[in-house]
């Protein structure tokens, strides 16, 4: 899946959603090694944070800030239940916002 700013790759379906947040200049196949265990309870979706992986460059700064905001709106435009999210480094960052 893309948007405008942020690719994601959605790894299982059962269970409740796990959106995991990689770190700085890293990109979601941080999470590879973890997937197997994590797919078993989880619906897991990963994305490239704006400017990593096959995210897309944009003009704006990238800021703990705008990774948040860019990171709310895709969660606002995707999911309607809660979900869990697990970050790393500036993923952890981002999920504390």
């Amino acid at each position: 899946m893309t948007d405008h700013r942020i690719h994601c790759e959605k790894y299982s379906s059962e269970g409740p959603t796990l959106l995991l947040l990689h770190g700085v200049t890293r990109n979601r196949r941080d999470w590879e090694l973890l997937l197997p265990k994590l797919t078993k309870k989880w619906s897991v979706v990963a994305i490239d944070h704006t400017g990593h992986g096959q995210s897309l460059w944009t003009t704006g700064r990238y800021r703990v800030v705008d990774y948040a905001q860019a990171t709310t709106e895709f969660v606002q435009e995707r999911f309607d239940d809660p979900i869990t999210v697990l970050g790393h480094s500036l993923g952890a960052m981002v999920a504390l916002w």
